[in-house]
């Protein structure tokens, strides 16, 4: 029957068929059908009236080690770019305590450098729970400003921004956030800073200095393939410090002159040197270590199709997750077996929050979220799941009531 009516249907009908079906389909997630998020018992939303609560990337915890505070944004504006404005709202930085029955929002700061994606890079600093760290434009600088927790005092500012920070709160390091702006809007800050960063640099937060990790030169001296002979622009993404390692991982990324992006995952110690191109054999979107040796991976093979994948540090390839089960790009967070993931929203604006045993290749539905249509490009609200570090609470980023908000779900991990 399929083929009969393929042939007997003009292609100029199906065009108008197609698009009746994407105006139909746009038209039912303008309204908010299915809007209402599916949530399990025992979660809590953080929301206030008129404003945007939310945190930002999946790869810092904005939970404090205990699980009493969780670290979260605050801006009074419309669904716009922040960087489309000629004075950008200020972001507010500041807290929730979890034991209040009715948990209010408490300011601690204010900046004018942030994104939807990533908010300021806000993230505690040390074990301690008592020092957080978050990025500012101050002088016509990039800087990052250490404050006191709970109380909000100023404790110190250091001369450039932060990406990551180790565990310890003793070392960060920092790459061109203007620079992040211009090839990824949503992930990096619009203003033009005196202290752009060419590569990535090492700070020591205790005595306050910079070294000098790798030049965007260097990375682009380092086994270059072929199509990076017309790049059109190389920039650099996802920097972090490796668990329980000397080691550093960051994305190479780069336009060819067809504005069609490549990227790869490199690895290298803290000096620059024994440098590992680790995954290349992929278009890797995501990643989270599972040691000081093992990362899990998420982007699209040479085929075009979509996959999780196992690698080794100074390794390589070690095996694929079950392609037919964890069909959808994500951002994942491992937990002993368990990975802890997401989804990009349907064409209903449908996205799915699930857990997946690594053992047993079973993955479970944790809580369903409505994402408007209105919430697209670099202001979409993406999940970004969060684990706490005791491991029995999930945040994530959502949209309550044409705002964004936090939503905390309880989350049981086996042994």
């Amino acid at each position: 029957m399929k083929v009969f009516l393929k042939k007997i249907i003009p292609a100029s009908v199906k065009i108008h068929i197609r698009k009746a079906q994407e105006k139909f389909l746009a038209l039912l997630r303008y309204a908010g059908a299915s809007s209402i998020p599916h949530l399990p018992e025992g979660a809590r939303l953080l929301y206030e009236d008129g404003a945007h609560i939310f945190f930002g990337y999946y790869d810092i915890t904005p939970f404090s080690s205990d699980g009493r505070y969780i670290l979260a944004n605050r801006v009074h504006t419309d669904v716009v770019s922040p960087h489309s404005q000629n004075t950008p709202p200020l972001m507010e930085v500041g807290y929730f305590d979890l034991t209040q029955n009715n948990p209010e929002f408490i300011s601690l700061g204010k900046t004018s450098s942030w994104n939807w994606q990533q908010g300021c890079r806000l993230q505690w600093l040390g074990k301690g729970n008592d020092k957080i760290i978050f990025n500012i434009f101050s002088d016509d600088q990039f800087k990052s400003c250490i404050i006191s927790f709970p109380d909000g005092r100023v404790l110190d500012t250091l001369d450039d921004p932060v990406y990551a920070v180790d565990d310890a709160g003793e070392y960060a390091i920092t790459l061109n956030f203007s620079q992040l702006h211009e090839a990824r809007p949503g992930y990096g800050y619009h203003q033009k800073a005196k202290n752009s960063e060419n590569g990535l640099s090492l700070i020591n937060v205790i005595n306050k200095t910079k070294t000098r990790i790798i030049t965007l030169q260097d990375i682009k001296s380092l086994s270059p393939t072929s199509n990076m002979a017309k790049a059109n622009h190389h920039y650099i993404n996802h920097a972090d410090f490796i668990p329980n390692s000397k080691r550093i991982q960051f994305f190479h990324i780069w336009l060819n002159d067809k504005n069609k992006k490549n990227n790869r995952l490199i690895t290298l110690d803290r000096e620059g040197n024994k440098s590992c191109i680790l995954v290349s054999d992929m278009r890797p979107a995501h990643y989270t270590w599972l040691n000081n040796k093992d990362v899990l991976v998420t982007g699209l093979d040479k085929n075009g199709s979509f996959k999780y994948a196992l690698y080794c540090d100074n390794k390589g390839h070690i095996y694929d997750l079950p392609q037919d089960i964890l069909d959808q790009d994500g951002h994942p967070s491992v937990i002993k077996n368990f990975m802890i993931s997401d989804t990009y929203p349907s064409k209903f604006g449908r996205q799915n929050l699930f857990i997946f045993d690594m053992i047993l290749k079973r993955k479970k539905i944790l809580a369903s979220f409505y994402m408007p249509n209105t919430f697209s490009g670099e202001m979409r609200c993406d999940l970004h799941p969060r684990i706490a570090p005791l491991h029995n609470q999930i945040s994530v980023d959502m949209v309550y009531n044409k705002h964004r908000a936090q939503c905390i779900l309880p989350v049981t991990i086996k042994d």
